[in-house]
């Protein structure tokens, strides 16, 4: 996971930002995240296209961190 996405998780695994894990599963029930714009942001130029599972791995973690203190886990 890049260091920017890995910060983020830590982040919201502390429990900062308590607004993010709505707002983030929202945006992804609403397809406001594609996989191409998800690893467009995390790699660019050195990953992506490729490894599409690694950039859904990502965004799964980052979800997983922001929805751990809520009572149903964003997928």
């Amino acid at each position: 996971m890049p260091a920017a996405s890995e910060a983020l998780a830590r982040t919201l695994a502390r429990g900062a930002l308590p607004w993010f894990a709505a707002e983030f599963a929202a945006a992804r029930d609403d397809g406001v995240f594609t996989p191409q714009w998800w690893g467009d942001l995390l790699y660019p130029g050195s990953l992506w296209p490729e490894d599409t599972a690694t950039v859904a791995a990502d965004v799964d973690r980052i979800a997983a961190a922001a929805a751990a203190d809520r009572p149903a886990a964003v997928s």
